[in-house]
């Protein structure tokens, strides 16, 4: 919520009404912080193994 409200203000830096161009500019924010936690996923999950589908580190954990 905290952040909400600071890109909230923000945003009326650029934009003082809550019209179309200020939801943009939260929808923008808010988007391209997923997709960078998304990327941040694919780059810190390792990869799978092909018969099982588990993290390919399981299987030297329990050997």
């Amino acid at each position: 919520m905290l952040e909400y409200t600071i890109v909230h203000e923000m945003a009326h830096l650029i934009e003082p009404t809550h019209n179309e161009r200020f939801v943009a500019l939260l929808d923008l924010h808010f988007y391209l912080i997923n997709v960078h936690s998304k990327r941040l996923e694919i780059v810190h999950t390792p990869p799978a193994c092909h018969h099982c589908h588990r993290p390919a580190i399981w299987h030297l954990a329990v050997v």
